[in-house]
Parts: C-alpha cells; sequence; structure tokens
C-alpha cells in the first residue's frame, strides 16, 4: 500500500543519512569556508584611508613585524592607538592590511579543525537528529535526485541542526586560529572607522556564520557519500540491507519488504 511504502522509504532515508554521517565526518579535512560578504569591506577599508591620506600629507606606512601572524597581528594592533592620536590614515590602512592579509587563509581551515576536534560530538549530535525528523513523501524524495536525501533532511535543516550543534562546537570555533585573525582585522577596521568616519564600524555575527557554513560543508560531505552509495547501495546497510538496495535501485517494494523493514523498526 502507499502507507508501507511510505514507512520503508522514511526508514532507509534516515538509514542512508546514518551510514553517510561517519564517512562524511572523516573526510572534512578537505573541507573549506570563505569569510563571508563583508570581508570585501575589510580589504576596501585601506584602500579609503590611503584614499584619504593622499590629500592631508601622512606618507607613513605600517611595517609588518617578523614574528609570524600573531606577531604581525599583535605590533598591528599596538599601531592603531598611534594612528588614531596622530591621525595617520596611511599608517592604519597598512596596520589594516596586515590584519586582513591574515584573514582569508586560516579562516577558510576553520570548519576542517572544528570537525576534527569535535567529531564525535557533532556525529552523535547528526544522527540524534536524523533519527528524530520525520521525512513527509518519501518515496518521491529519494526518487528525485542522487543527493535528494542529504539535500532534504540536511542541507535545508543547516540553520536547525545548527543551533543543536551550537553548544557541542561553539567554543573550538571562537578559539580557532581563523576567528582570532578576523576578530583583529574587525578590531582595526572599526579603530578606523570611528577615527576617519570613512565607513561604517562592522558588527557581525562571525560565529554564527562559521558555524552554519561548517554544517553546510558536512551536508556537502554526506551528499558525495549519498551520492558514491547510491550508485552501489548492495550490502551497505546494517538495517534491512536487501530492502535499501531494493530502495536505492528504484526496484518494486513487496509486502515482504514492508513486513521485513517493520520487524528491523521493532
Amino acid at each position: 500500500t502507499p502507507e508501507e511504502k511510505q514507512f520503508i522509504c522514511e526508514q532507509m532515508a534516515r538509514e542512508m543519512m546514518l551510514i553517510c554521517v561517519h564517512p562524511a565526518l572523516d573526510s572534512a579535512k578537505k573541507m573549506q569556508i570563505a569569510a563571508p560578504p563583508e570581508f570585501e569591506w575589510l580589504k576596501n577599508g585601506s584602500a579609503k584611508l590611503r584614499s584619504s591620506s593622499a590629500g592631508d600629507g601622512a606618507g607613513e606606512t605600517a611595517a609588518a613585524s617578523d614574528g609570524g601572524m600573531l606577531g604581525k597581528l599583535a605590533s598591528g594592533l599596538q599601531k592603531v592607538g598611534n594612528a588614531v592620536s596622530q591621525g595617520g590614515a596611511s599608517l592604519l590602512a597598512g596596520t589594516l592590511d596586515i590584519a586582513v592579509g591574515q584573514v582569508e587563509k586560516p579562516f577558510s581551515k576553520v570548519a576542517a579543525g572544528v570537525v576534527a576536534e569535535r567529531q564525535e560530538a557533532i556525529a552523535d549530535t547528526l544522527c540524534a537528529y536524523i533519527i528524530a525528523t520525520s521525512v513527509p513523501d518519501a518515496a518521491s524524495m529519494i526518487s528525485s535526485g542522487p543527493r535528494s536525501v542529504s539535500e532534504h533532511l540536511v542541507t535545508q535543516a543547516a540553520p536547525t541542526i545548527a543551533e543543536h550543534l551550537k553548544p557541542k562546537v561553539e567554543d573550538s570555533i571562537q578559539n580557532s586560529v581563523g576567528l582570532k585573525a578576523w576578530n583583529s582585522a574587525i578590531e582595526t577596521y572599526n579603530s578606523a572607522a570611528e577615527k576617519f568616519n570613512l565607513f561604517k564600524r562592522i558588527e557581525y555575527d562571525i560565529g554564527s556564520y562559521t558555524l552554519e557554513q561548517t554544517v553546510r560543508g558536512i551536508a556537502a560531505l554526506i551528499a558525495d557519500q549519498e551520492e558514491a552509495i547510491r550508485k552501489n547501495p548492495e550490502n551497505k546497510a546494517t538495517y534491512a540491507p536487501k530492502v535499501f538496495a531494493k530502495v536505492f535501485k528504484g526496484e518494486v517494494l513487496t509486502a515482504a519488504d514492508y513486513k521485513t523493514v517493520k520487524n528491523f523498526a521493532a
């Protein structure tokens, strides 16, 4: 019956996701996320400062220290106070260049680092969410594309999953090199905004952005796993494996299949 088919497909959709979670997280070291659109404001900020300084005779430039990334940021931030007090837009532009230059690469690796640090907690949270989630019209959803289960159960639910994950990973995100570099650049940019009134301050919840992008990155990796499993679904599931293969090969389901899945579910 249609109700029996729905029951089978809903169970198998969840099984697909549960199968995919751990291999997806194992592959997360290749995951990268982009800085938010506000990063372009940071990059444009130094150009505006230099344009302003061209008319006021300021000709100083900030020199980077040789102490590595954190040393450069610390040195640059120490010069912010001097730049503000002296009205040195050119000096502050150089400091902003240093800070901005240290953001993009480490920020792109934040998600991979968070997964590496909190993989089991992330897996447990994802699996609990998948088990608890309903899958309406599961049969047509499964047949709508090679990544359709992931798209419906994980990608579209990314904001909700992020809220579930937040208490497990928030400190890992905030303590990452990428977030610290972003915060240093924002501090420099906002100091310039307050002094020279050339652009507005940036007030942005970078932690929430990073968390949601991390979830979306994980969702894409889960979808990769789903697509690969669909090409050869035999012997992939521990839960009613023969029925699982039939569902994802698009074969006709029977009353016996329903009974098998019902027994597993019990």
